[in-house]
């Protein structure tokens, strides 16, 4: 399995030679790695601050650009996007969704075939007369970790996740990975990747999610195809 976190900038394979670093990142997650505590202010009418310093990894280096890891992972991309087989060991970690969409855009990119642009319907469900009132652009611009980004664009071979428990019976659970095989206009067609379910062929179609989560005084309803791409997903996705 291919896997970089951009955390460190660092390739880690699951073999023999991976378990130091695995040992090290328990310690670090336990608290047990050496580091250096520094107390430093924060403006000069507050009480100082706590920083600590933890020693990287010592194989761990810097990479000279955002493209590095992407060849790392994904070699010959635009060659070897449509391989069977190529996208299933594959993925980049990264901590944060906003960074992990700009990277999805761009390894789309580089993918070959006609982009299929699939826009996320956005409406206040409920709310006061003011809340009702708000903009369109507005509410495209709200990205949600629990929603679809709102501009899904696909092509065929491309590698996606997807976003709900739609059936568990047959594999279509909240992270599977799927390739797109189809896309329609009422639906995508795709491949269950990895696991029991690998192989089948899935229709997935639009739904609607509603969530009255939010700082602002309305509910929220975006209908959107739930996947989104998985060339790079959180930490916690993974």
């Amino acid at each position: 399995m291919h896997v970089l976190t951009l955390t460190e900038s660092m390739r880690f394979c699951v073999d023999p030679l991976s378990r130091p670093y695995t040992k090290y990142l328990l310690k670090v997650g336990n608290g047990q790695e050496s580091s250096i505590i520094d107390h430093f202010p924060l403006e000069s009418n507050t009480e100082p601050s706590i920083r600590i310093k933890i020693a990287l990894y010592p194989e761990i280096h810097q990479v000279p650009s955002l493209d590095t890891p992407i060849h790392i992972v994904f070699p010959a991309l635009a060659i070897n996007y449509a391989n069977k087989g190529y996208m299933d060991d594959r993925t980049i970690l990264i901590k944060k969704n906003t960074i992990v969409n700009f990277f999805n855009t761009q390894i789309a990119e580089v993918v070959l075939g006609r982009e299929h642009v699939f826009l996320l319907a956005d409406s206040v469900e409920m709310g006061d007369d003011q809340a009702m009132a708000i903009g369109t652009e507005f509410l495209n611009a709200i990205t949600l970790v629990v929603m679809p980004p709102h501009r899904l664009a696909l092509k065929v071979s491309i590698l996606v996740m997807l976003l709900k428990n739609l059936d568990v019976t047959s594999g279509l659970c909240n992270g599977a990975h799927l390739i797109i095989w189809r896309p329609t206009r009422r639906w995508i067609v795709t491949q269950i990747i990895g696991g029991a379910h690998a192989g089948n062929i899935i229709n997935i179609s639009c739904i609607t999610t509603t969530t009255n989560r939010l700082k602002w005084p309305f509910t929220l309803q975006k209908c959107q195809i739930p996947l989104q791409l998985a060339f790079v997903m959180t930490i916690n996705k993974a």
